[in-house]
């Protein structure tokens, strides 16, 4: 309609145009081959995705019932980072929990990569009577692939949540990331664990446990993270954990939603651990229901920067309107502290809602994607159709570029009879460039019908990074000298920084120094330079930027005042031909007669900088007033 177009323009405007180039690498692609086209009775669902910098290829995994109808097992495909083409064996198996006995399934798979020794771990939930479990009793589980998705071993169990053959208590919605510094894994999920001290039935809690390079549990067995309520409560529950790790500190955040207030609403809660699972303070309330006058938060989900050395969190509100949900995100910093709450998602239909977000940080464009699955109405779809959306966000969490980009098309456009469901998934390729978008949806091409739900991707290329993020730039007076300070976040094939002073500030920019750059970082970089040889009076200085390629960016400008303090002087005096003056403000030097008469065309000055030479050869003999800009001085013609 009219009303939605001129909806989508007033967002534009309002983002703001952004200059850097964005776009997705052809098309959405199909990633599961679930049964035959046509089948609606098997599934492909709840996909996530890890990116191998060795093949520069990314591992997507997802649950299915492949095999046997409501029997899920684990998938997963290579995909090709630079050109998303389908790699090797169709649906590899992953997860093999009792060939062809419906009643034991795997569910809702994790992936993270091992850089060290160049092996993915896929974990999941489920019940596997190979380990004396019963049906619907849940625990954790963990495979090992090589780089080429071929299964290393078999799969092992991770979790142990009030021994075995007890159906009563179970471990789900696991998740895993890798820590390249100490060469272990981090593996949280959630559960009701009676074998902890005080522990009682369905009181569900965030557990942990590390698991060394070659899957070894390590460390204490289950450890607790999350303590919403105490102990001894199941009134409070908590779900949907996610972990990420700190590369700078190495230590980690791992985030998930709870009703710890017993009001039939969730917040969003953080706790902060060591690089052995220790707790590092209490937890953190990192989104309430009250702070942002919502009904609901669910689906927290975390991502980290070593750039600023802090966390993103992603998560869905419900807010004033029951059932209208949004998307947001937080920064966190590495020692717990808080910063803005910011609504990522542009959609105002109140009868629509955009959830399960999740985020990811691409260092180099130093910016955060953020995604989710939505029925948006000003930007392509019914109400009721959800699609996936993704959304930039520069690394103060605001968000940048156009808004509410839409990735997935399934299904014709307004008919909300074909959908995206559940969490959709990311991960970014650093070799290629690109990031791949996946999720689980119908689409009616090639006999496909609605019912009949498949994993999806689209590539998407990140922004060109910008050559130097300047941080600050600052000018002050230090003992007659001016000193020069700035930062840099973000440095992208810098070659130089030539320092440049002007006296307006506006033209006439002249070159003092030339500093050498970092070249390439995504760390903090601190410059500095003394001018030792200052203009007089108010004097303005900008940075300019040239990259290895000879293009070049300018930084703010900044002004600083030397105060004249009768510096400037004339030697020698008296004189007959030529005289010196030194500590000019400025090019602006009058000569007067006894008689109060400019007797400037009789002379002749060269300025350089500061100083001037004088030439008052032709000047008949006499007393002349020589004018600065800020003082009158005598001078005696011989």
């Amino acid at each position: 309609s009219i009303f939605i177009v001129f909806l989508y323009i007033f967002l534009l405007l309002k983002q703001g145009f952004y200059s850097r180039a964005q776009s997705f690498d052809g098309p959405m692609f199909k990633v599961s081959t679930t049964g035959v086209n046509g089948d609606n009775n098997l599934d492909a669902r709840l996909p996530d995705a890890i990116y191998n910098p060795v093949t520069d290829q990314f591992l997507v995994v997802w649950e299915s019932d492949h095999n046997l109808n409501g029997k899920f097992e684990i998938f997963g495909r290579l995909v090709d980072a630079s050109t998303g083409a389908l790699i090797g064996t169709s649906d590899l198996q992953i997860s093999l929990i009792a060939p062809g006995n419906a009643r034991y399934d795997a569910r809702e798979p994790a992936v993270t990569y091992n850089s060290n020794t160049g092996q993915f771990l896929v974990v999941w939930h489920g019940a596997d009577n190979a380990f004396g479990l019963d049906r619907g009793e849940f625990e954790i589980f963990g495979q090992f692939l090589d780089n080429n998705g071929n299964l290393l071993g078999s799969s092992f169990r991770i979790s142990d949540v009030g021994g075995s053959a007890d159906n009563s208590l179970d471990a789900i919605e696991a998740d895993v990331c890798f820590n390249v510094t100490s060469n272990e894994f981090m593996v949280v999920w959630n559960a009701d664990d009676t074998d902890q001290a005080g522990i009682v039935d369905n009181e569900r809690e965030i557990y942990g446990q590390r698991l060394d390079g070659n899957g070894n549990l390590i460390g204490t067995n289950d450890f607790r993270i999350s303590f919403m309520g105490g102990t001894g409560n199941n009134n409070f529950q908590t779900n949907d954990p996610s972990v990420v790790w700190n590369s700078v500190d190495n230590e980690y955040l791992v985030v998930w939603d709870a009703d710890e207030f017993i009001d039939g609403r969730n917040d969003i809660f953080g706790q902060r651990m060591d690089n052995i699972g220790g707790l590092l303070g209490p937890s953190l309330l990192i989104a309430t229901t009250n702070a942002s006058n919502a009904e609901d938060m669910d689906m927290a989900s975390v991502c980290y920067s070593p750039n600023t050395n802090e966390y993103l969190v992603s998560y869905d509100g419900e807010i004033n309107v029951s059932g209208f949900n949004q998307a947001f995100t937080r920064v966190v910093s590495s020692s717990g502290t808080l910063g803005t709450e910011t609504l990522i998602s542009s959609e105002t239909d109140q009868g629509t809602d955009q959830e399960d977000v999740v985020s990811i940080y691409v260092p180099y464009s130093n910016e955060y994607l953020s995604i989710w699955r939505g029925d948006e109405p000003a930007f392509g779809t019914a109400v009721g159709e959800d699609e996936v959306f993704i959304q930039q966000i520069d690394r103060f969490n605001t968000t940048i570029g156009t808004p509410d980009v839409r990735v997935s098309n399934c299904g014709p456009d307004f008919d909300n009879g074909w959908d995206v469901f559940r969490t959709p998934t990311l991960a970014y390729a650093s070799t290629s460039n690109r990031v791949i978008v996946a999720w689980e949806g119908e689409h009616n091409v090639n006999g496909m019908v609605n019912g009949e739900s498949e994993i999806w991707a689209r590539l998407w290329i990140p922004p060109a990074a910008l050559p130097v993020e300047f941080g600050t730039f600052d000018a002050s007076v230090i003992n007659d000298y001016v000193q020069l300070d700035w930062t840099t976040y973000t440095e992208t094939n810098s070659d130089y920084f030539i320092v440049e002073r002007s006296k307006n500030g506006f033209d006439q920019w002249e070159e003092v120094e030339q500093i050498i750059a970092a070249g390439n970082s995504v760390t903090l970089e601190r410059y500095s330079f003394i001018d030792d040889s200052p203009i007089i009076g108010r004097s303005y200085y900008r940075l300019r930027q040239v990259d290895t390629d000879g293009s070049y960016s300018y930084s703010k400008i900044v002004s600083v005042i030397i105060d004249v303090k009768d510096q400037s002087f004339i030697y020698p005096n008296p004189a007959e031909e030529i005289i010196f003056i030194e500590g000019l403000a400025d090019n602006r030097i009058t000569i007067y007669s006894n008689m109060g008469q400019i007797v400037n065309q009789d002379i002749k000055i060269q300025y350089n900088r500061s100083s001037a030479r004088v030439d008052i050869s032709l000047l008949p003999t006499g007393v002349y007033v020589i004018s600065t800009t800020y003082k009158y001085q005598l001078l005696k013609k011989l």
